[in-house]
């Protein structure tokens, strides 16, 4: 029947789209750095949230359901936008790229981006898709991960403006005509 032949083209895309993923290598990688993030938040206590996950297409999205073409970060909770945020890594220039498109938030060390506004991430920073607190509760359920790039992702510009710091300025001067 056609329904089946739709579904058994979209299974097969899928896999294909999984197996392209899998076989790339990250240029970065996001680790869950809360414990125990949904423990309280009812009814989502049986859900298990994913503790890391590899960055290795251009552009990966966090949200509650899958998207069709970009691989997902995929968060089941109805706190989370359908299309939480999307992190891109800008090839010509390595830099990596925030992008908030929730209706409930997504901050990166603990600043609010705020919809429909971007953020450069370096490594290390905690981007925060979730923070349930009031003043009953100041320190309740969150969802933190921790994002690192990579070593070989940094482009010449990224890496010389890392090292900027304490370096000759001749080091930056070289990586702009890379």
């Amino acid at each position: 029947s056609r329904s089946s032949r739709l579904e058994s083209a979209r299974a097969s895309h899928r896999t294909a789209r999984r197996n392209r993923s899998i076989m790339a290598s990250a240029w970065g990688t996001l680790k869950l750095c809360t414990p125990n993030p949904v423990f309280g938040l009812a009814p989502y206590e049986e859900y298990e949230v994913a503790s890391t996950y590899e960055l290795t297409e251009p552009v990966h999205l966090i949200g509650r359901q899958a998207h069709a073409t970009k691989p997902s970060l995929v968060l089941p909770f109805s706190v989370i936008s359908g299309q939480h945020c999307l992190i891109s890594l800008h090839k010509e220039n390595g830099t990596v790229v925030l992008a908030d498109k929730s209706s409930n938030g997504t901050a990166v060390n603990g600043s609010h981006v705020g919809k429909g506004q971007t953020k450069v991430l370096q490594d290390g920073d905690v981007v925060t898709v979730f923070e349930k607190k009031d003043a009953t509760n100041p320190a309740g359920p969150k969802i933190d991960y921790v994002f690192h790039r990579a070593q070989a992702s940094r482009g010449p510009l990224v890496a010389a403006l890392e090292k900027q710091n304490g370096e000759p300025a001749a080091e930056l001067a070289d990586a702009r005509k890379a």
